[in-house]
């Protein structure tokens, strides 16, 4: 008779607390209770009567579940850690395991006091997966951990994986802030713009900045801001909102810059005199009143603008 030494660690497995050399005590794959893990049988420190029979437990006297003589490590190659994601990210949780058979993932938001098994909902999927996925993240899974727990066929104990530490920054609002028009102050087609008078209207959280740029791509890359003032004629200009405590959290708006030509109508003394003889239009002709068509000076008071820009309003004086 040779003694079986299942896993070959030179422990006779009838004295091996793990025969089969899977990191699960004997006791656990055999079906039987040892809550204080001493991979002894029974929840409390063995005793055994006077004939050897051990009493400390209640089980342990029926056929085993044959697990404990099969040979089913669990192990896990890789897993995510730690990491820090935008609030409205999606991130993928991954984890590699050569050898399990079934995984669950579970989520703790008090710390790590209590767990619960994780569903696919419209934030979570794959939460049977190695890979568990999360949508449009929101603030309130912001300090929550993960794990994993895994289990194969022949592996009665399951194996836990680390867990998994998730910081969700606050995505930061940007409005879309009203148009700033101009008039043109010398008709050259572009004025000194204050962007900065749009900081009010585009954001006011706390813990943001708010830069401003020529194009959608630069804002994006946070890249070639622009100050104020900024010579610009009409066009669009891009805001960038950032989290100060993670600048890849960023939000971005535009708004409209706009330049109007002012009107520099002729000077007085070269808009030629508009003058008649008196006639009947109003009264005798005599009385020193007739009527006058002032929009025949319009041309000239436009003095080369066009009538299609500019209303001529006629007054009887200057106030």
């Amino acid at each position: 008779y040779i003694l079986n030494d299942l896993d070959g660690d030179a422990i006779f497995s009838y004295l091996d607390p793990d025969s089969d050399g899977d990191g699960c005590s004997d006791v656990i794959e055999a079906g039987f209770s040892d809550v204080n893990n001493d991979d002894y049988l029974g929840d409390i420190i063995p005793t055994v009567d006077t004939n050897g029979l051990v009493n400390n437990a209640t089980d342990g006297y029926i056929l085993p579940n044959p697990d404990y003589l099969t040979a089913a490590p669990l192990s896990i190659d890789s897993q995510t850690v730690t990491d820090v994601i935008c609030e409205e990210d999606n991130f993928i949780i991954t984890l590699f395991s050569p050898n399990a058979d079934t995984i669950q993932w579970e989520i703790s938001t008090d710390n790590g006091v209590n767990w619960n098994a994780m569903a696919d909902d419209a934030t979570f999927s794959g939460t049977n997966t190695f890979d568990l996925t999360i949508t449009n993240a929101p603030l309130s899974i912001n300090n929550s951990i993960f794990r994993a727990f895994l289990n194969r066929s022949g592996n009665s104990c399951g194996l836990y994986s680390r867990d998994v530490n998730i910081t969700v920054d606050v995505l930061p609002i940007a409005n879309t802030a009203p148009t700033i028009r101009l008039c043109d102050d010398d008709n050259n087609g572009t004025m000194p713009f204050d962007l900065d008078s749009q900081n009010t209207d585009i954001s006011t959280q706390p813990n943001t900045s708010i830069t401003y740029h020529e194009t959608q791509a630069d804002a994006d890359a946070n890249q070639n801001a622009i100050t104020s003032p900024f010579e610009t004629g009409n066009t669009t200009i891009y805001a960038r909102v950032e989290n100060t405590n993670n600048t890849s959290c960023y939000t971005t708006s535009n708004f409209n810059v706009e330049v109007y030509e002012s009107a520099f109508p002729a000077d007085v003394i070269d808009i030629t005199r508009l003058q008649d003889c008196d006639n009947t239009s109003v009264g005798t002709d005599t009385d020193g009143l007739i009527n006058f068509d002032l929009t025949v000076k319009e041309t000239e008071i436009l003095n080369g603008q066009s009538n299609m820009d500019f209303t001529v309003n006629y007054y009887t004086d200057i106030g």
